[in-house]
């Protein structure tokens, strides 16, 4: 440990041990976080987000070691990466306002939806249909080497969504590393207002199957969902198949809200904390559903797709219904996340996003790092077709997950009495029906 770390370090354990100074000692205290450095206000922000990790964190932290860690790495960024937990960091002002405009669903930007990839590359999940970035032809699984002239190797997913952004009208250059590509490819993206709905491609495919597309859960995502579901019921749908493909999570009490939507009784998801104690969170019931303004759909055949970016709140919707005996699960495995974070606001200004909770799903299964095995694997079209697929106003049955899904529904319903018999499957030519009713982050 060098000497500035050092100064530091004896800096902050005497600011533990001398919380109620004198004047004298405050003023000695205020020359020596000069000598290391630091600025008071700095030091303060330290002791806050130790105090918070300390006594909050779902794994037992002593505040000494986090003081250590502070010392030696000079950063806070660099003090909370000694947990090894990509989804505990600190939010400068910046990205706090950036995290809570993500929960209306405006912004601008280029309509990118992004993640950082298990070896910590910041790539491309989706981009929003009719986005600059669509039309630019970004797709999933593209790797953003640079943006503008800052290699992202090292960078934070919240620099890199700040930077992505901008002011409506300016431009941004990103250079992207692509599957079976040799050379990157750079494009260069004017920005504009970006609305991001929860709800999209509502259509009644042949056969009586209704099919939505939930892209995140947001604030209005019961509302939009609540909008979806009666005017399939009203088309005349007799199933449910609904798209969480690419659903980077969101709101814990949104998943529940949606997932109350078709299971009517029940745990949704449990949380148990670092010291064991677990807490349930229960389906609504339909008379809470209804009283809401929710549409149940608590008997309709039903089946959910689900790939490798469906991820956290997402995770929490499919486990319960796949658990429930509700839906069956098609596509590829899960992404895997089951910890929840709390978002703190600091008093110095800016947030923390610190990991609170594990959780399981209905059925108490624990699936971070592991995620959640469909019913039905069926393997993700290629990048190219996947993007044409998401990409119309109408789901597409020439997408092999989507086929396979209306298919099984389709048998269901032959099989329960309902329509279906003698419908044609494969109609590639698609659906019926129009465009629906208008965090890990989009760009």
């Amino acid at each position: 440990m060098d000497r500035r770390a050092r100064v530091r370090f004896f800096l902050l354990v005497g600011l533990v041990l001398t919380l109620l100074l004198s004047s004298v000692a405050s003023l000695a205290l205020v020359r020596g976080a000069s000598q290391a450095g630091e600025s008071l206000s700095q030091i303060q922000r330290v002791m806050e987000i130790v105090s918070y990790v300390k006594s909050m964190y779902v794994d037992p932290v002593g505040a000494t070691d986090l003081l250590r860690a502070y010392s030696e790495k000079g950063t806070i960024e660099g003090m909370l990466a000694t947990l090894n937990d990509p989804y505990t960091r600190y939010l400068d002002p910046q990205a706090w306002e950036q995290v809570q405009i993500e929960t209306t669903g405006s912004f601008a930007g280029i309509g990118l939806w992004v993640a950082m990839s298990k070896d910590g590359e910041v790539t491309a999940v989706a981009a929003i249909p009719g986005t600059p970035a669509e039309e630019a032809g970004v797709l999933p699984g593209d790797v953003v080497l640079r943006i503008d002239d800052q290699e992202t190797k090292g960078m934070s997913l919240d620099e890199a969504v700040h930077r992505i952004r901008g002011p409506e009208g300016t431009k941004v250059r990103l250079e992207l590393k692509r599957k079976d590509v040799s050379q990157p490819i750079v494009v260069e993206i004017t920005r504009k207002l970006i609305h991001v709905p929860s709800v999209s491609g509502v259509s009644l495919l042949p056969g009586g199957v209704g099919y939505l597309r939930l892209m995140q859960f947001q604030e209005n995502s019961e509302t939009e969902l609540d909008q979806a579901l009666a005017r399939l019921k009203q088309q005349g749908a007799k199933a449910i198949l609904l798209d969480l493909r690419f659903n980077p999570g969101g709101l814990l009490d949104t998943a529940v809200a949606v997932a109350s939507r078709f299971i009517e009784t029940g745990p949704i998801v449990w949380q148990k904390s670092r010291n064991g104690r677990e807490v349930v969170y229960a389906a609504w019931g339909r008379q809470a559903v209804v009283a809401n303004g929710g549409v149940p759909a608590y008997s309709e055949p039903m089946a959910v797709l689900v790939n490798g970016y469906s991820a956290s709140a997402s995770e929490i919707v499919a486990g319960a219904l796949k658990d429930a005996g509700r839906a069956t699960l098609v596509g590829t495995k899960t992404f895997g996340k089951g910890l929840i974070q709390t978002l703190i606001p600091l008093r110095s200004g800016g947030a923390l996003s610190l990991t609170t909770a594990r959780y399981l799903t209905r059925g108490k299964h624990a699936i971070d790092k592991e995620g959640i095995k469909p019913d039905v694997e069926v393997p993700d079209p290629q990048p190219e077709a996947m993007a044409e697929y998401l990409g119309s106003d109408r789901p597409d049955l020439r997408d092999p997950q989507l086929r396979a899904a209306h298919e099984l529904l389709l048998k269901k319903l032959v099989e329960t009495g309902g329509s279906g018999a003698g419908t044609a499957a494969t109609d590639a030519s698609a659906a019926t029906g129009t465009e629906g009713a208008a965090l890990e982050p989009a760009a």
